[in-house]
């Protein structure tokens, strides 16, 4: 297929550069994240001798500045890739210089003690708050008034939209509703995007889910 802007042609190309991130023509995302892999492995190298001369503020301070900048910036994008796991071993290699641990120590407690959310709730949380503020772009489960049916317990669960391609489950829209659905309602039933930030945080970090599949596995809350 030829196309054409202008009278002249376009140049087919397998990837380009676009506001940070690394796009190729599948949108599988490898590319940006073999470049945030490299990116984090020099952060992660930096934290670790920062280890032997800073103190633990100093040293969560450039945590944030450096590994958690980097895994924010476009997370509810590419979180879901099939290669996310790269970039979870990453972070995970980052919280263990942070405490000095050997490279193949545990690292889920590491995780609660420093209050730095994992890659997975990092994507759990940008999704979240993009649904909470966008609620009105979904369909909610109706209320028969008339009659008592088990649906009017669910009043407050969003419908996903239909779809028909498997990518565009990864999609920020479609799995909104999936994930909000599970939140707790004492983070759902915040008065104000800025406490729902909160509670939703601190929910997360005492969970700290390591994969999706944990996630996931989470029954859909009912509002009763």
């Amino acid at each position: 297929m030829k196309v054409c802007a202008g009278g002249a042609p376009i140049q087919h190309v397998t990837g380009a550069r676009l506001l940070g991130f690394h796009l190729d023509s599948a949108l599988t995302w490898e590319a940006h994240i073999d470049q945030l892999c490299k990116r984090l492995g020099s952060a992660c190298f930096a934290l670790r001798r920062l280890t032997m001369t800073a103190g633990k503020n100093a040293v969560r301070e450039c945590y944030f500045a450096t590994v958690h900048s980097l895994l924010t910036y476009g997370v509810e994008l590419w979180g879901r890739a099939s290669d996310w796991r790269r970039v979870f071993s990453q972070q995970k290699r980052a919280i263990r210089a942070m405490s000095g641990k050997a490279e193949d120590a545990p690292a889920r407690d590491l995780f609660r003690e420093l209050k730095i959310l994992p890659l997975p709730c990092l994507f759990i949380y940008q999704v979240s708050i993009f649904t909470h503020e966008h609620q009105d772009m979904y369909k909610r489960r109706g209320i028969n008034s008339n009659y008592n049916l088990r649906s009017n317990r669910l009043h407050n669960r969003l419908v996903a939209e239909q779809h028909k391609l498997a990518k565009s489950e990864r999609s920020v829209y479609i799995i909104g509703p999936s994930i909000y659905n599970r939140l707790p309602n004492s983070v759902r039933d915040a008065v104000s995007t800025a406490a729902f930030k909160v509670r939703l945080k601190m929910w997360l970090t005492q969970e700290s889910f390591y994969s999706y599949d944990d996630f996931f596995s989470l029954p859909i809350v009912d509002k009763l």
